[in-house]
């Protein structure tokens, strides 16, 4: 189950011969759509949900693993914690940005102000955050890395396992 699936992108390394169903989750359905018409070769697969996270009546099904890059960001550990007890997964694997001492979630860009409101959304997520709010859960963390960007921002990878 892919969380904040946006577009799509990754799923064209869907082995059709290993996965028997994909979850694309996203709150946005023109970007479910998108997922749709860029994979048809996934019609048989993917199954596409337009649901918001941060519902109190959230209903979600089970998957083996979850897929959550730079979407806790927008949700919150409470939120991701409640997606997650729902599915009950047995990997949880997601990219968390950390902006140390960067002005703003976004990086600088010709469309910058298409973003002008994503500042008020995120909420401050770190790994010691994260790895805190799904040991709650029983998870464990099994990986980690650490991605320096040019603007003073990182990307970390983290992995859990039940």
């Amino acid at each position: 189950m892919v969380l904040g699936i946006a577009g799509g992108n990754g799923l064209g390394h869907v082995d059709l011969n290993k996965i028997e169903k994909v979850y694309g989750v996203d709150i946005n359905r023109g970007y479910l759509n998108e997922c749709i018409v860029r994979y048809p070769a996934l019609n048989d697969i993917l199954e596409c949900l337009c649901l918001d996270l941060r519902a109190t009546k959230l209903v979600i099904p089970h998957a083996d693993m979850v897929i959550a890059n730079l979407l806790i960001e927008y949700i919150g550990y409470d939120y991701f914690q409640n997606a997650i007890k729902q599915i009950k997964p047995i990997y949880i694997s997601c990219i968390i940005q950390i902006n140390d001492d960067s002005p703003g979630f976004v990086s600088g860009s010709p469309y910058i102000h298409a973003f002008d409101h994503l500042n008020e959304v995120p909420h401050q997520i770190d790994e010691a955050g994260l790895v805190h709010s799904l040991q709650l859960l029983g998870y464990s963390l099994i990986a980690q890395l650490e991605h320096l960007l040019p603007n003073g921002k990182k990307l970390v990878p983290m992995d859990f396992k039940i």
